[in-house]
Parts: C-alpha cells; sequence; structure tokens
C-alpha cells in the first residue's frame, strides 16, 4: 500500500494499478481508478477495502467509530458503528450500519459540509442552518435523527457558523459576526476541563461562551490600541483536549495535562480555562489537529511540528522506554520526500487517535505513528516513525479513532466541472493552482444548490457530459 511497496504497480504519471498486500494469508487487493475511488482501512477493516459507492463524493469525514460522506448534489450517507444513533437513520437502525445509507431525513436540504465526533455527526446547509445527530449534548441522551440546531438565542441572532466540533460528550461551535468577530461556544458534560469554563467536570445543558485571556501586554499596548480581542480563525480537538489557533498564529489549549501533554509547565492538572502555549512563540502557525495526548501543527514557513505523548511514535520520532510518561515540547517532523522537493510543501495536517496524516500541495498523504489495527498500512500493524507517502494522489483523506478513509483518483467527481490534460501526461490536476480547485467546488456548491433533490438526473447528465468528451477524444485521437 505504500509508495515503496507498490511502485512497480503504478505507472509512473497515472494512477490506475493493482495494489495488493497480504495479510495472515489474507489478499488484500483494489483497483486505484482514475474517476475517484473511496477506500477504508483500519480498525474493523484491516484488508484495504473499496467502498461499494458509485454517487461522485465531495467530502468525507470520519468519527469514532463511523463515517459520513458528502455527495456533489448534497445529499449525506452514513455507515459504521450506530451505538447512539450517529448514523442518523432513525431509531429502528441497527447498531452498526454495513454499507453507505442515505440520511433520508435531510434530502429535503442540499448539505454543503459535514462533520462526525467520537459519538456524533453534524450536517451544515448554511451558516445559520446545522443539524446534529448522535449523542446530544443538550439533552445528555442519544439522538438518532437529525435535530436543527435551534439554540442561536443563547449565542447571538447575528451569528454565522463557521466550525463545528465535537468531544467525547460535549460540542463546541465557532461563530462571527457580521462585522467579522468571533467567538466559540460550548456545551454538553466535561471530565476534564474541555468546556473551558474554570471547572475540571461540569454539566452544561446550553452554549456558553469560552473566554480567551490576552497576552500580557504593557501600557504602550493600549495607547496604541492594541488590546483588541483575539479573532480565533480554527478549532481542534481530540477526547482528551482542545485546542484555538487566533488570526495571529498563536495557540491557545485546555483540557486534560497529563504529564503536561499541553507542554504548559503545569504539571499534570487539567486546564480549564484557555491558556496560551508560549512553547509555539518562535512560530507563526497556520492549521493545527489533536490526537489523544498530542498535537500537531503547521506553520506558516511550510513545516509540521508535534508535541506532547509519544509513546506510539505520534510524534515522528522514536519511542524512548520511559515515552509512555514523558512528554516533549514542540518540535519539526521531517518528512523526507517533501525536504527533497522543491515544488512541493505540506498543506493540511490530521490526526486520529495516535495516528497522523500529511498533504500536500500535490495531493500525496503522508502517515506515520501508530499502526494498530492496519490503521496506517493494511499489511501491517507495526507502528510508523517516518512520514510515509501513500501510492497514490488523493482527492479526500480523513482519519477516524483508529481508521482511515481516503478518495483516490481525479477532482473531477468532486468539483463538477471535469479538466482534461493531455494523455501523455496524468489525468489528475495540479492543486498547487489553487484557484481551480476552488472555483470548481464552488460552481459544484452552487449547482448542487439549484439541483435540490434532482440529485439523481445531475449524476447522469455529468456521465453523458463525460461519455460526450470521451468520444471527442478518440475522434481526435484518430484524425491524428
Amino acid at each position: 500500500f505504500f509508495t515503496h511497496n507498490v511502485s512497480r504497480y503504478l505507472p509512473a504519471l497515472g494512477v490506475e494499478g493493482w495494489v495488493r498486500g497480504e495479510r495472515d494469508n489474507e489478499i488484500s487487493r483494489c483497483f486505484v481508478t482514475s474517476d475517484a475511488a473511496a477506500y477504508v482501512w483500519g480498525q474493523g477493516t484491516p484488508v484495504y477495502r473499496p467502498l461499494r459507492f458509485s454517487t461522485p463524493i465531495a467530502q468525507l469525514a470520519c468519527g469514532g467509530q463511523h463515517i459520513a460522506m458528502l455527495t456533489t448534489s448534497g445529499h449525506v450517507y452514513t455507515y459504521g458503528g450506530n451505538e447512539v444513533g450517529q448514523c442518523g437513520l432513525g431509531a429502528e437502525a441497527a447498531d452498526f450500519v454495513q454499507e453507505p445509507t442515505i440520511v433520508s431525513s435531510l434530502l429535503q436540504n442540499v448539505v454543503t459540509s459535514v462533520t462526525c465526533g467520537p459519538a456524533q455527526t453534524a450536517a451544515v446547509v448554511s451558516p445559520y442552518e446545522f443539524y446534529t445527530w448522535g449523542y446530544d449534548s443538550t439533552t445528555f441522551n442519544t439522538a438518532p435523527s437529525p435535530t436543527l440546531f435551534s439554540h442561536w438565542s443563547y449565542i447571538g441572532d447575528d451569528m454565522s457558523l463557521l466550525q463545528i466540533h465535537f468531544g467525547p460528550q460535549h460540542t463546541a461551535l465557532l461563530v462571527e459576526t457580521f462585522d467579522g468577530k468571533t467567538g466559540v461556544w460550548a456545551w454538553g458534560q466535561s471530565s476534564v476541563g474541555q468546556l473551558g469554563n474554570n471547572k475540571v467536570e461540569s454539566q452544561q445543558r446550553m452554549p456558553k461562551q469560552i473566554l480567551f485571556q490576552e497576552r500580557d501586554k504593557d501600557s504602550s499596548d493600549e495607547e496604541n490600541g492594541d488590546n483588541e480581542e483575539k479573532k480565533v480563525v480554527q478549532l481542534a480537538g481530540s477526547e482528551s483536549h482542545m485546542l484555538a489557533l487566533t488570526e495571529e498564529g498563536e495557540v491557545y489549549a485546555w483540557g486534560s495535562n497529563e504529564d503536561d501533554h499541553l507542554c504548559l509547565s503545569a504539571g499534570s492538572s487539567p486546564v480549564t480555562s484557555p491558556a496560551l502555549l508560549s512553547c509555539l512563540d518562535e512560530y507563526h502557525i497556520r492549521q493545527v489537529s489533536c490526537g489523544v495526548n498530542f498535537s500537531t501543527a503547521l506553520t506558516k514557513e511550510g513545516e509540521v511540528i508535534a508535541w506532547g505523548k509519544n509513546d506510539k511514535s505520534q510524534l515522528g520520532k522514536e519511542e524512548e522506554q520511559d515515552s509512555a510518561n514523558k512528554s516533549y515540547m514542540p518540535d519539526r517532523i521531517v518528512i523526507p520526500d517533501l525536504e527533497a522537493s522543491e515544488d512541493s510543501e505540506p498543506v493540511t495536517v490530521l490526526c486520529g487517535d495516535a495516528h497522523s496524516a500529511v498533504i500536500s500541495t500535490d495531493r500525496i498523504a503522508f502517515v506515520w505513528g501508530c499502526g494498530a489495527n492496519y490503521c496506517l498500512n493494511p499489511v501491517s500493524d507495526l507502528n510508523c516513525l517516518v512520514p510515509t507517502p501513500l501510492a497514490a494522489q488523493i482527492t479526500t483523506l480523513s482519519l477516524g479513532s483508529n481508521f482511515t478513509a481516503a478518495i483516490f483518483g481525479t477532482l473531477e467527481c468532486v468539483t463538477d466541472v471535469p479538466q482534461y490534460v493531455e494523455k501523455k501526461r496524468s489525468k489528475l490536476p495540479d492543486l498547487r493552482t489553487s484557484q481551480t480547485a476552488l472555483r470548481g467546488s464552488a460552481i459544484a456548491r452552487s449547482r448542487a444548490g439549484s439541483l435540490g433533490r434532482k440529485a439523481g438526473s445531475a449524476i447522469k447528465k455529468d456521465e453523458a457530459i463525460a461519455i460526450k468528451v470521451e468520444e471527442a477524444e478518440k475522434k481526435e485521437e484518430k484524425k491524428k
């Protein structure tokens, strides 16, 4: 599955080929197609398994043991663990859903994004309308069907949604006012300070704002008017802790601090309100991600750094004998393939419970960390110290607690606007021209909004266009 294992099966410039491996006499084999195919591997799926799903997928989201998929037509499919209704298929659905199943109660809506937590799922329709299901942070009970969020009065009618985050038993929202100010609101149950309300254990049924302390300023800062509220641009979290990234590239942390894995030099007590990570002062952070008791970040300079526990090679460094009871300060993770490249750099970092991934500008994914349950490599359960590339370019990657899901292939299927290149070159568009991808996804969302429930006809029309283009190409080849 890794590049060095299967490179002989893949054409140098394409993505089509057989990938095969062997584990305990089981053969794991799939065809990496050029028209986008989704695959899942890890706990529950130790053999590299293709999803039997023909509808074009725009987004994948992985939870604790379930997956949500958003199609280009704005419909949501889910499958996997469903013990508390996190698949959103109703009270009569089984505790485990075997195959992707449409969330029928959302068919009247055009969903624009999906988010999964350990036992929850959310579907966003607009910045002012979203649905949640699974564990309910308001009632502390299960909600097996999508429920419209109806607590805006606690937050403010002038707020719009930027991001949803789910913890084990809590929910956090990043919202923005009309004039560009942001705020973080949380509710649910907290066992190690995840609600950021100055309490280690608490129950909070309705949203309450989390306050961020300013860095100590001298009088000159106040005179110059440099005492504005922090603008949070991203939330990240795991079952143990939370991070918030500000517009200035600063990072705040709160929650569990076992063995000081937050690197706050504050012992091992839970941190019950956002604390500025001064250990990151030398970096300008542009993205953060959280695993259990460790964190990763991407800097403005294109470096990947990590800190916290390293008992399973989560930090991309060799485990030491005492690593189970030791936390490490932020340090750079070396990605050999990207170090040797002048044209590619990291653009996204992701974390599962104990494994991580980086996606580069040319859409190569590098994975490392805990290999248990075959979540890194379907043919090995060993931990991986060095970030190792997957065998083919990806369009989407998502990490669950201890499994991984990806879509390999072209971007055409998720942007709704085919982009063809010469036959001699790869059919994969170059993501380094990011405006192309952004423009394509914007057109897809716009078209999805106009089509609404006519998703089936849209897919057929796309297929007809593809056939016509293919026939035109064949005619051109005959002329040559």
